[in-house]
C-alpha cells in the first residue's frame, strides 16, 4: 500500500505523524520508503532527463564539429585562393571588403548546410516526439533558433579566414603568379 501525504508544515514532522498513525491503526505494518514527492517524481522520470542530456551532449559536439568544418573548408578556400583575394587590395579593395568577400562565402555555404539539414530534419522530427515534453516535433521556435545559432557559428568560423585574407600582402599575391 502507499500513501501520499501532502504536509501543511515541516515535511519531518508530518512523516512521524504518518508513523504514529499507522502504528496507531496496526503495529504491524511496517513503514518505509518515507522520503518526498521530489524524489519519487525524479526515479520515475530518470531515463528522461538521461536522454535529454545525451542528447544535448551530442547536439553540442555536432555543433563544435560543424563549426570545425566550416573553419576548415574556409581556412583551405582562403588559402587556395591568396593570390585571388590578394590581387583585390592591389586594386584597390579595403580590408573590410575582403573581409566582407570571405564572410559571404562562409554565410553562403552556411545557410546552405542549415537548409539542407532543415529540410531532412522535419520528417525526421516525429522521431523525437516520444521525448519531447510540451513542444512539438516540428516547433518552428525551435528550429529558427537552431538556424540562427549554425549560421551565427558558421559566421563566427569563416571570421578567422576572413582577417586572414584581409592581412594578405598584395605584393606577395602578385609576384607569386
Amino acid at each position: 500500500m502507499t500513501i501520499t501525504v501532502r504536509p501543511a508544515a515541516d515535511a519531518a514532522s508530518a512523516i512521524a505523524a504518518v508513523r504514529d498513525t499507522v502504528r496507531g491503526i496496526d503495529a504491524g505494518i511496517p513503514v518505509f520508503e518515507v522520503r518526498p514527492m521530489s524524489s519519487w517524481v525524479s526515479d520515475s522520470t530518470w531515463r528522461q532527463r538521461l536522454g535529454m542530456v545525451l542528447l544535448a551532449v551530442f547536439s553540442g559536439v555536432a555543433l563544435v564539429l560543424a563549426s570545425i568544418g566550416v573553419y576548415g573548408v574556409m581556412a583551405y578556400s582562403v588559402a587556395q585562393q591568396t593570390q585571388e583575394i590578394g590581387i583585390h587590395p592591389a586594386l584597390g579593395a579595403t580590408r573590410a571588403l575582403v573581409v566582407s568577400m570571405v564572410l559571404r562565402r562562409a554565410l553562403l555555404l552556411t545557410v546552405t548546410g542549415v537548409t539542407s539539414g532543415a529540410g531532412a530534419a522535419l520528417p525526421l522530427a516525429g522521431l523525437l516526439g516520444s521525448l519531447l515534453f510540451e513542444v512539438p516535433p516540428s516547433d518552428p521556435a525551435v528550429f529558427s533558433t537552431v538556424a540562427s545559432s549554425l549560421i551565427f557559428v558558421g559566421v563566427l568560423a569563416g571570421m578567422v579566414p576572413a582577417l586572414r585574407a584581409a592581412n594578405t600582402d598584395p605584393l606577395l599575391a602578385i609576384r607569386s603568379q
